[in-house]
């Protein structure tokens, strides 16, 4: 599988420190300043909603800590650990390390009154800093009190932007990896997504959409807005061009390859924000003067400013309402952005004279058991289908989590068997990524699509009986 981590058993721990009987600190990192959320399977045992300190350290790389304290037992935590396919780590203090530990690993902490605890918790920085970053100790040594008690422990979100690698910004698109699909060149603004940053500005990884393939995004989106201008940004796309060898063809683009595209007003407020995509348009829009250009661009946040949209239209963006499984899009919708909302703002971007459409994710298996929120976006496709139009795309599960809710069965009974290359039980395939897709196509969306020219169209690169559909994302409309 291309670009695939490594495994990593710690990525899949749970790290806790037993200070009392039934009490517990539980640590959860961030390699930015950005406030890390407690997990939510373990919110309710949270003794207080915030964190009870949020700590800054600089050792084999620089990091942060974000602590919270729990009331509860470890066979309750290997419980909920284990639905979350993750393992437990709980440490006991067996050595109080001295504040030599502060000054050598530039320790700085924001604390909460909890009472005697408060030591506790000191010493339970120390050791966890300590035994993460051994020796690797702070070149240069600051200033300042350490261990600073604090009312609360507020957010203060802010961007910090990085610089986007060889291969970032600019990409290779899903035609690369599916020769079905038309698209040569992908774009992400971000490392990280925007889902997993919550309204007040905390990273939340819990709120990544629950279905999401694309493992790439799960930094702080705060800490991982790529630092790009519009000089930077032709000169990707005029390189990638050149290693495609697409300098006689149609270009094909997708924006918002991995990761969301467009950013909800809320984040934007943040101190530090550059609008990534308006010099990405900006710069297409330069681009379209040497190439013909089609540009899809599916987005959770289907709502632009005035210059933006008319950017789109110049571009005749196919701009898509992304429309899934609502019970796993918590973070998009803690943002403001519900699908009903999603519906509403395409139908107003279609009514200023963009190209806009619907894009509902589903299981395509069993039209049975097509989702509320998929129904609903149908019905509103009917009702002002003189004004948009609508692309069916196979959802994968990536995770026996979600087998039940999207398949209607669990993850074992859904995938099929191979004996002697024949295909028995089951209606989904494994990929290469260890996901399972739709194995085969169920004929009410065959029949729904028809031609797959119309104005409802499926795009599905994955199906294995031989009715792999591209839909053209409406790029030729």
């Amino acid at each position: 599988m291309k670009n695939r981590k490594p495994y990593n058993p710690k990525r899949f721990e749970w790290k806790f420190y037993r200070i009392e009987d039934n009490l517990y600190f539980f640590q959860t990192y961030n390699q930015g300043p950005t406030l890390r959320a407690c997990h939510e399977g373990l919110r309710p045992f949270l003794v207080r909603n915030e964190p009870v300190a949020h700590t800054s350290y600089e050792g084999s790389k620089k990091g942060y800590i974000t602590t919270y304290l729990l009331k509860t037992n470890e066979r309750k935590l290997e419980d909920v650990a284990g639905n979350y396919y993750r393992k437990i780590k709980v440490r006991k203090l067996q050595v109080y390390l001295d504040k030599g530990i502060d000054s050598e690993f530039n320790i700085f902490s924001r604390i909460i009154d909890i009472g005697e605890l408060k030591k506790s918790l000191i010493y339970v920085n120390r050791d966890d800093i300590f035994e993460f970053c051994h020796e690797r100790a702070a070149k240069e040594k600051k200033n300042g009190e350490h261990y600073l008690l604090v009312d609360k422990i507020d957010p203060n979100p802010r961007f910090t932007l990085i610089k986007p690698k060889e291969n970032e910004v600019v990409k290779f698109g899903k035609g690369f990896f599916h020769d079905i699909c038309p698209i040569n060149i992908g774009m992400d603004f971000s490392r990280g997504c925007v889902s997993n940053i919550t309204p007040d500005g905390i990273y939340d990884l819990n709120g990544r959409c629950g279905y999401c393939y694309a493992y790439q995004n799960g930094p702080s989106f705060l800490e991982t807005l790529y630092d790009f201008d519009e000089k930077l940004f032709m000169d990707k796309m005029h390189s990638k061009i050149k290693d495609l060898n697409l300098n006689n063809n149609e270009i094909y683009v997708r924006i918002g390859q991995t990761t969301e595209a467009s950013i909800p007003p809320i984040v934007k407020n943040f101190p530090g924000f550059v609008d990534n995509l308006k010099i990405a348009l900006e710069g297409l829009v330069r681009l379209s003067d040497e190439y013909k250009l089609r540009i899809a661009f599916p987005t959770k946040v289907p709502e632009f400013d005035d210059e933006t949209v008319k950017l789109l239209k110049r571009l005749n963006v196919s701009v898509f309402a992304s429309i899934g499984y609502r019970e796993l899009e918590q973070g998009i919708i803690n943002l403001g952005y519900p699908p009903e909302k999603r519906l509403e703002n395409i139908l107003s971007l279609a009514e200023m004279g963009v190209n806009a459409n619907i894009y509902i994710t589903t299981n395509l298996t069993e039209h049975m058991l097509m989702q509320d929120d998929a129904k609903m976006a149908m019905d509103f496709f009917e009702k002002n289908k003189d004004k948009l139009n609508l692309q069916l795309l196979d959802i994968r599960i990536v995770n026996k989590r979600i087998a039940e809710m999207i398949g209607g069965a669990p993850w074992g009974c859904l995938k099929v068997s191979e004996q002697k290359d024949f295909f028995i039980d089951g209606k989904w395939g494994l990929t290469g990524q260890s996901y399972l897709h739709a194995h085969h196509t169920d004929p009410y969306f065959l029949e729904l699509v028809g031609n797959n020219k119309g104005k409802i169209r499926l795009c599905s690169t994955h199906v294995k009986d031989g009715n792999r559909k591209c839909g053209m994302c409406f790029m030729d409309k």
